[in-house]
């Protein structure tokens, strides 16, 4: 799967929307748990299972996307200054650049742009999550 800048809102959205149709799921489940109805056990850990799944992968999404945030940041900085050390791939390129003597502006302004663009997506995501 290809992270971008809309990869953690839609799985948060998703997470979301999804919350009010399992919850009546798991309402239906119970109560056939209750009647001690065959395999409602089973299908009631299924579908709890399968919810925290993706509630945990949405919350993975939100953590590469600040990750990829902080990695623009740092190739930024690389750019800026050439003799910073680089940590991934994108600031190692960065500095790469830099060295070669490369116009920095551009691209520290299209690092920052991209990063906080990634943050503020982040932030989006988490903010729809808390609210579940």
């Amino acid at each position: 799967m290809t992270l971008n800048v809309k990869s953690a809102p839609v799985a948060a959205r998703k997470v979301t929307k999804r919350t009010g149709y399992t919850r009546r799921q798991l309402s239906e489940i119970s109560k056939a748990e209750q009647n001690d109805t065959q395999g409602a056990t089973a299908e009631r850990e299924r579908i709890a299972a399968g919810f925290c799944a993706d509630a945990d992968n949405a919350q993975q999404l939100i953590r590469d996307t600040e990750r990829h945030a902080d990695d623009f940041t740092r190739a930024a900085l690389c750019l800026r200054h050439p003799t910073t050390p680089a940590t991934d791939a994108v600031s190692h390129l960065a500095r790469k650049a830099a060295l070669l003597g490369c116009d920095a502006a551009p691209l520290v302004a299209l690092m920052n742009d991209a990063a906080t663009r990634a943050r503020d997506s982040a932030r989006r995501a988490q903010d729809r999550l808390s609210c579940r």
